[in-house]
């Protein structure tokens, strides 16, 4: 429901079953492609088959197309399913601000709830477009790799005993350390939201002790910190 009061339509049956199933079947036609090639050199170049490498390269163009139009159809699914979703959350937030205390009112500046309402939603939308694009294939991939591996060469697949381990650990140090990072941007982008709408509201009297100058520099000194907060 929007903050009009009015129902906001729902997915149809088809667009549900696709949300689950055109990632997965993106992600497992990935590791045939390898396969077939592998099979091409060893069974058709090898020994000039000429009709095997046909047939097989046939195949292979088959699972890329069907692998294209799955991929396809998953960031379709999910870019709608991400912006009806932050569709719905801004509703949300809106009608939650409506509701507001005085008190609450006093804790929560304008431009915060700008900023939760727009850039926050957005991020959340992103998040929601890569779980069914990248984070959904991910998983499939591991696993198809995973069993690829060990299909030809077991002991050499063993290296992935310590490969692995060391990638999560990377992945989890590089999360730590950009999880600090990601506060302090919200708080400067916060901070830019408020300077601009200082600015916006008082700009007459800005114009009128001509203090464009001083404000001009406050805002690109806000600017830059924004800037410099994922290396900061």
């Amino acid at each position: 429901m929007d903050p009009n009061g009015r129902e906001l339509p729902t997915a149809p049956p088809w667009h549900r079953s696709g949300y689950r199933l055109a990632p997965a079947r993106a992600g497992a036609f990935q590791p045939i492609a390898p396969l077939l090639g592998a099979d091409i050199i060893d069974h058709g170049i090898l020994h000039g088959d000429t009709a095997f490498i046909w047939h097989t390269g046939g195949i292979m163009l088959g699972a890329t197309l069907v692998q294209m139009g799955c991929s396809v159809l998953a960031i379709y699914l999910g870019s709608r399913t991400a912006m009806a979703l932050g569709r719905e959350l801004r509703a949300e937030t809106f009608r939650h601000v409506q509701r507001f205390t005085t008190a609450n009112r006093h804790h929560f500046d304008a431009p915060t709830l700008i900023t939760r309402t727009t850039n926050d939603v957005t991020q959340v939308q992103m998040v929601v477009l890569l779980t069914f694009t990248v984070i959904v294939n991910a998983p499939i991939m591991g696993i198809g790799g995973v069993v690829m591996a060990i299909r030809q060469d077991t002991q050499l697949s063993l290296l992935l005993l310590l490969v692995v381990p060391l990638l999560f650990t990377l992945i989890l140090l590089v999360m730590s350390a950009l999880s600090p990072r990601h506060v302090i941007q919200q708080q400067r982008i916060d901070r830019i939201s408020t300077l601009l709408r200082e600015q916006l509201t008082g700009v007459r009297v800005i114009r009128a002790f001509r203090r464009q100058g001083a404000e001009a520099r406050t805002f690109d000194d806000a600017n830059t910190q924004l800037r410099s907060s994922p290396t900061s």
